[in-house]
């Protein structure tokens, strides 16, 4: 029946899933960049992945993450105007592209030369074969990498965030908090880690502000074995896993 109901209405489809309870599981095995559903329990589930949600209803909006709309008109000029942003982990289709937005990144934000970066170079032995992770931000209109976040995890006792790296044009809309809730929830729920670590470069006010509002505390000096620049400063985040 909704096979005929979308031929009759002429709408198009790649591929037609009934009976789909899990919808989040759905959305990763088929790449979606996008969830429009009615049943906010699905869309806070799917959005967990890192993938958009939009729900069609006749309330306005019942949650910070998800946009609400009464009918597809105002879908479609929603997509249509605005700016998607999907959250995935690291593959090697996009290694290139990634060397190239964090050398970017870095000259863009804190004058440093354009180089190859062994770590971003190498992400699937230095960070997620160690059980750390790298996440991306992917504009779904253009395929462009727009953010970056990634987790070096040392031995599940402590983890150092890296290569956090949002593009200026997508500054101010949420990406960098969504690439951190990806970060952290990982670190809390798939390791052991009781503490972070980060160095960040001293002339990134906005950066600094974003950390302490994640629960981080600024430090004098670091007690670990990390790399870092002579003009970074410190910050370290307990974990609380009682």
């Amino acid at each position: 029946q909704s096979e005929m109901w979308l031929k009759q209405n002429n709408i198009y489809f790649d591929k037609l899933i009934v009976n789909a309870r899990d919808k989040k599981k759905v959305c990763l095995e088929e790449n979606i960049d996008l969830l429009i559903d009615d049943s906010i329990s699905n869309c806070k589930n799917v959005i967990t992945s890192g993938i958009p949600a939009i729900m069609i209803r006749n309330k306005f909006n019942i949650d910070n993450d998800i946009k609400c709309f009464q009918n597809w008109k105002q879908i479609y000029d929603y997509i249509n105007e605005s700016k998607i942003i999907k959250i995935i982990k690291y593959n090697d289709n996009y290694k290139k592209d990634v060397c190239s937005f964090v050398n970017e990144s870095m000259h863009k934000f804190i004058g440093r030369d354009y180089k190859e970066r062994p770590d971003v170079s190498n992400i699937n032995d230095y960070y997620i074969k160690n059980n750390g992770n790298f996440w991306l931000a992917i504009d779904v209109k253009t395929k462009n990498v727009i953010g970056t976040i990634a987790l070096e995890n040392r031995e599940n006792k402590y983890g150092i965030l890296k290569r956090f790296y949002v593009d200026e044009e997508y500054q101010n809309n949420g990406v960098g908090s969504k690439l951190y809730d990806m970060f952290y929830n990982y670190t809390k729920n798939m390791t052991k880690i009781n503490k972070i670590y980060l160095a960040c470069g001293h002339v990134l006010d906005k950066a600094h502000q974003f950390y302490k509002r994640k629960g981080f505390i600024q430090k004098d000096n670091i007690d670990i074995d990390m790399h870092f620049a002579e003009d970074d400063d410190f910050f370290v985040k307990n974990l609380d896993r009682k």
